[in-house]
């Protein structure tokens, strides 16, 4: 199985429409209503992930493809990739480093990047505990953050990468 190779494009969202189709995306991957903690946690995820415009803060937030989860593309995977130059990663001793010429999935829209990355978390085995936190009774960032770091989904450590989720976190349910 091979992919296509296409031009990497900024795909700005607004939270409005993320949150709606975030909520849309979950409650459908899970058969039922998605708790609204689980929908703000990965809202608070992609914002953490994809960055923060430092002139328009929350609102100048933007991903490439519509690539929501920053979903690496295997070779083996089919569709189509796009090819980041320069995307930084945090090591686990929690130094940056920029891996070179890193394939992602390119999704055609906001929908299609959603259900990517909520595919990845609920069919992977080594995610299958981030995906139990989010569809459990009591989801929670710490929760959530513990069981994907510990599945592989991020390479900083937690000390890291939890205090901006939880922030970003507080910051959609209101109680920033």
């Amino acid at each position: 199985m091979s992919g296509k190779f296409v031009v990497k494009t900024a795909t700005p969202w607004k939270h409005d429409e993320m949150r709606t189709r975030m909520a849309e995306c979950l409650t459908d991957a899970m058969g039922r209503p998605a708790d609204p903690r689980a929908c703000a946690i990965l809202h608070a995820k992609t914002v953490l992930e994809t960055g923060r415009d430092g002139q328009k803060g929350i609102e100048g937030v933007c991903c490439w493809n519509h690539n929501v989860g920053n979903v690496r593309y295997a070779d083996t995977s089919g569709g189509n990739f796009t090819v980041l130059k320069g995307a930084w990663e945090v090591a686990a001793d929690g130094s940056i480093y920029y891996p070179e010429n890193q394939k992602f999935k390119a999704f055609g829209s906001l929908e299609d990047g959603i259900d990517g990355m909520l595919m990845v978390l609920s069919r992977q085995a080594n995610f299958k505990a981030a995906w139990a936190v989010l569809t459990g009774k009591d989801p929670s960032p710490e929760a959530y953050a513990t069981a994907a770091r510990s599945g592989g989904y991020f390479t900083a450590p937690l000390w890291h990468y939890l205090p901006p989720l939880v922030s970003i976190y507080k910051e959609f349910m209101g109680h920033a």
